[in-house]
């Protein structure tokens, strides 16, 4: 299976934006709601593509579960609530096939940018209002978390009619839209020949969490987490070294481990915290 968008590009603009403006940054992170994407990850990282290769063939299309050791797992949203902090409870995200001419002059002055250069550029650049900066960032984070599509370089305009009223972003459901995204793509493994977007981060993170052994298996010594920490973000902590690592010398030794059922009980949990 070939996966697309299996990227988080967020440390390098949150290292970006620190070397442009180190006060911007601290006020994102303070806010946080649907800019925490941007600070989960404390390092440049690489989505483990054979195992996710490995994890999607487990892939249920008809039932939308994963078939593992003579279990059945799903995403639920209240994993997506843990592992993200993001709300699975509010306003729906509806978008309009394309964003009105007035919101994109509101906020933009212009037509909505959708290249991620583009974005970055207004994002990074101290003469623009505080306003047209943080929505050219959350419209990255849209399009690259949480309806992560498209070529890992263009961003769908359409987010700019939810994103231009910044008070009223927060009651917007973005991790309830993750999750039904990520399905909605999941039913295109094996359909697609170009391969499937949405978030695989969260499939990838979301087998650490509900089957431990995979870190004894793959030689990873977990640090300790927080209560605070976002589940994604203290598995990407642990994860970046094996990420980074070329050699995909692991994969068969998970495949051999996934694919013996024997007595799953104590290797599969049903649930994704504590």
């Amino acid at each position: 299976m070939k996966t697309k968008g299996g990227w988080i590009p967020f440390y390098s603009w949150k290292s970006s934006l620190e070397t442009h403006d180190e006060i911007f940054p601290k006020k994102l992170l303070n806010e946080g709601g649907l800019f925490t994407p941007l600070f989960l990850a404390d390092a440049k990282i690489k989505l483990l593509t054979p195992l996710i290769d490995l994890l999607l063939q487990m892939y249920n299309r008809d039932s939308n579960v994963f078939e593992v050791k003579g279990k059945r797992l799903s995403i639920t949203l209240e994993d997506i609530l843990n592992l993200t902090h993001l709300p699975i409870d509010g306003k729906p995200v509806l978008c309009k096939e394309s964003p009105s001419k007035e919101a994109c002059e509101e906020v933009f002055s212009d037509r909505a940018p959708t290249k991620i250069q583009d974005l970055k550029n207004i994002a990074f650049d101290k003469n623009n209002d505080e306003r047209k900066c943080k929505v050219a960032v959350l419209k990255m984070i849209v399009g690259c978390f949480i309806m992560l599509g498209y070529n890992g370089y263009e961003v769908s305009p359409t987010y700019v009619e939810l994103l231009k009223d910044l008070d009223k972003v927060p009651n917007y459901v973005w991790g309830a839209t993750l999750l039904a995204y990520l399905v909605h793509e999941l039913q295109g493994i094996n359909k697609k020949k170009d391969g499937i977007n949405g978030n695989l981060w969260i499939v990838l993170v979301f087998f650490f969490i509900r089957i431990p052994s995979l870190w004894d298996i793959m030689g990873i010594t977990t640090s300790e987490r927080t209560d605070t920490q976002p589940l994604l973000s203290w598995v990407l902590k642990n994860l970046q070294n094996k990420c980074n690592d070329k050699k995909d010398s692991y994969v068969k030794a998970v495949e051999a481990f996934l694919n013996d059922v024997g007595d799953a009980t104590q290797e599969v949990t049903s649930k994704t915290f504590d």
